[in-house]
């Protein structure tokens, strides 16, 4: 409805561009004044495509991606398929997920005594393979205790030697991916909502936002 109304002005202006060709002085105030009424029902139709592209865009930003026809459908991880490994992956008895002596001993670990890995491998004489919560509860490298009081599950702190590795693994895969051309690049803390918008679904978790109220365009920061 738009595009007709500007066509119509078109062939108006058109009109009385040929009438005055023929006449300088022929009478084209009705041809004006039609054209003028057109003009003015334009921001009407403007505000109304504004509001439809809107809701349009709000309705594309639910579709999801498509996957992958080999992708597993499953309420869990049960089915998850293995689709590439590196390298060889061994875990012992001692280290199953239902040995509840390592879930207490991440829960209690400041009160666990610090032992060594080379020294547990030497009493047993047998390797042992911990996951990466065991390795850091045997340096002293995290806090679950505090980290679950404060963030509840899985929460925690990286303290010591677990916040230096920490950082010593960011910044070695940095310089890794520079000496492969990569820029670095830092993305500005905040972001505007409708910039958000684009890249997510807010309407799932925008309650959970940082919010610096303003304007009707807030900055947002997750």
């Amino acid at each position: 409805e738009l595009e007709e109304l500007k066509k119509n002005i078109n062939m108006i202006n058109k009109e009385i561009g040929n009438k005055k060709k023929v006449d300088k002085n022929a009478d084209v105030e009705d041809l004006k004044k039609k054209s003028l009424n057109i003009k003015e029902e334009i921001p009407k139709y403007q505000l109304k495509e504004k509001e439809l592209l809107k809701e349009r865009n709000k309705y594309i930003s639910k579709i999801g991606n498509l996957l992958n026809i080999k992708v597993v459908c499953s309420d869990n991880e049960d089915n998850n398929k293995i689709v590439k490994t590196w390298g060889e992956c061994k875990i012992l008895p001692a280290c199953e997920e239902n040995d509840n002596s390592i879930h207490d001993n991440v829960v209690n670990s400041n009160n666990i005594k610090r032992e060594t890995l080379n020294n547990e491998v030497d009493n047993k004489k047998k390797i042992k393979y911990y996951y990466h919560y065991d390795l850091l509860r045997k340096i002293g490298g995290a806090n679950f205790k505090k980290g679950i009081q404060v963030a509840g599950h899985r929460g925690y702190y990286l303290t010591g030697a677990g916040f230096l590795l920490h950082n010593a693994i960011l910044q070695y895969a940095l310089n890794f991916l520079v000496n492969k051309k990569y820029i670095p690049v830092y993305p500005p803390f905040f972001m505007k909502k409708n910039i958000m918008e684009e890249c997510a679904e807010l309407d799932d978790f925008e309650e959970t936002l940082y919010k610096i109220p303003s304007t009707s365009n807030s900055t947002l920061s997750s």
